[in-house]
């Protein structure tokens, strides 16, 4: 009864009452705990540590979980880790979670999602639709921005045109490379020429200095605004103009861009609203 109820927690506030989280769970098979799993590859650089890129999408998943009565658990795992499998079998086992979200980064086999799948454990994957829509997943468009750029270098003339992608087996360097010359070729601009990275402002810089060496574009499309930072400074030792000399785009929209001189155009994949996405 109502009554009863109220009386019981007046105890439980005069009393200094604590639930006990283990016991809760326990008893009703609830945690009220979701996971946030951020993948690396031992192959490339560590982007979850080494740049702020997950930062915003980390607030987007806290403030859903948090206003819906949820802790959030941060996991960082490298796709190469021998335990991985044992990693989801045992969230799956020990109730210790209600669901997951993942952010593969790369593209692998992703063997983990079976015994989600099998026991109808609640997840969500962060990546492009092109590799297929058999996994619950939000698709970021990579391949609209990755069009939108080649769009703009059309609509200021360029004829000359460089991109600095991520590396080749990221999910989402694949989708802006595709998205970015198609547009090209549908834009007929044909001088075009290319440098992989890692996403950070040193692998930029290099990539940079590579292409300065075949010849020096009118435009460059950095797959992130990290690397788009590296190839300015090369840029600037070399005294060319930006963006008169040469136009520069990045993309994620950091706050690295209001840091650089001139302040840096960017694609905005609206990072906290896709954490927000997968959290709900």
């Amino acid at each position: 009864k109502e009554s009863t109820r109220k009386r019981v927690l007046d105890c439980a506030r005069r009393l200094n009452y604590v639930p006990n989280r283990i016991g809760r769970t326990l008893n009703t098979g609830k945690s009220n705990t979701i996971a946030l799993l951020m993948m690396t590859s031992a192959e490339y650089a560590d982007i979850v540590h080494k740049t702020s890129l997950f930062y915003y999408l980390q607030q987007g998943v806290l403030a859903v979980a948090h206003g819906a009565g949820y802790s959030l658990r941060l996991e960082v795992k490298a796709h190469e880790e021998p335990d991985l499998s044992n990693y989801f079998e045992q969230i799956i086992g020990d109730k210790t979670l209600d669901g997951i979200i993942i952010v593969p980064q790369y593209r692998r086999d992703y063997p983990f999602l079976y015994p989600l799948q099998k026991h109808g454990f609640p997840y969500v994957m962060m990546r492009p639709a092109c590799f297929g829509r058999d996994v619950n997943h939000l698709d970021l468009e990579n391949y609209q921005g990755g069009q939108m750029v080649a769009q703009l270098f059309a609509q200021r003339g360029c004829s000359k045109v460089a991109m600095i992608n991520g590396p080749e087996t990221h999910v989402d360097a694949i989708e802006r490379e595709r998205g970015f010359f198609e547009g090209l070729l549908a834009a007929g601009i044909k001088k075009v020429t290319k440098r992989y990275g890692d996403f950070t402002v040193p692998s930029g810089s290099i990539a940079m200095k590579s292409i300065m060496k075949e010849f020096t574009p009118d435009a460059i499309f950095c797959a992130n605004d990290y690397m788009a930072a590296g190839a300015m400074k090369v840029l600037r030792s070399n005294r060319l103009k930006i963006p008169s000399d040469v136009a520069v785009v990045g993309y994620d929209n950091t706050d690295l861009c209001l840091a650089l001189d001139p302040t840096l155009t960017t694609v905005d994949y609206q990072a906290e609203e896709v954490g927000r996405c997968l959290a709900q």
